[in-house]
């Protein structure tokens, strides 16, 4: 199966009382775009996030989709968006070098404003299989059969 390697992104985190000199991070991070039919949002980061259970998106980012908010059918999520409402659709992920994929996706309003998208097990790490190497700062997404 074919597999890709991305190089971990580095992040500056802010300066807080418990981390006065500020603290870089490296993350699992790829370039990508959300589109529904002819539409489509300018460039995010993906974050390829293991503890997330679905793909989840800033809901700021319907409105560039032609998507309406109330329209969409509603749930809810732990970690980042506990005790919010969180809506789906199904939208096209593309991402560099893996291309289209159709995914049922949930946005929530938690992610807006930091243009960064969350990569999860529905939809995407249902899809590849993540190897991981800190060390070396190169992370490989290897396309798995049958998906």
């Amino acid at each position: 199966m074919p597999s890709f390697k991305f190089p971990y992104s580095e992040w500056s985190l802010d300066i807080t009382p418990a981390f006065p000199e500020g603290q870089t991070v490296f993350r699992p991070i790829v370039g990508a775009k959300l589109r529904n039919e002819s539409k489509e949002t300018d460039a995010f980061f993906g974050l390829v996030d293991t503890g997330a259970d679905y793909c989840m998106f800033p809901s700021e980012f319907l409105e560039s989709l032609g998507l309406n908010k109330d329209k969409l059918p509603s749930g809810t999520a732990s970690g980042v968006a506990t005790d919010r409402t969180i809506r789906f659709a199904t939208i096209t992920l593309e991402i560099d070098q893996l291309g289209l994929l159709r995914v049922y996706a949930g946005f929530s309003d938690n992610l807006n404003g930091q243009g960064l998208g969350m990569l999860g097990h529905v939809g995407f790490l249902d899809r590849f299989r993540l190897t991981s190497d800190p060390q070396s700062r190169v992370f490989e997404l290897e396309e798995l059969p049958n998906v």
